[in-house]
């Protein structure tokens, strides 16, 4: 079963059941679970970096924006579609809407 796709609303953290290390400006996280290894590239490592607590993703969009002078909906996007694969592959807990 898949889940739900994620959305602005939502709020996000890192699993903390995942570990992982940083080599230069990225970072590898390991599922022992799995048994898999998953790199993130020096921005999607800046983004996990700032979802060791929950983060609602409308604010880490904004962040995002603002740190990367890009236009709004492109970083939505691509965030979006990043989370989603974190999600997909356990690395991240969506924590829904709560305030």
């Amino acid at each position: 079963m898949t889940s739900p796709p994620i959305n602005v609303t939502d709020r996000i953290c890192s699993n903390d059941r995942m570990s992982s290390v940083k080599i230069q400006d990225e970072v590898i996280l390991m599922n022992y679970e799995k048994g898999l290894l998953y790199g993130l590239d020096d921005i999607g490592s800046a983004i996990y970096g700032m979802i060791a607590e929950p983060t609602r993703v409308s604010e880490l969009c904004d962040k995002l924006s603002v740190e990367y002078g890009a236009e709004p909906s492109v970083v939505q996007r691509d965030l979006l579609n990043l989370l989603d694969a974190l999600s997909t592959h356990g690395l991240i807990v969506v924590t829904g809407e709560n305030p």
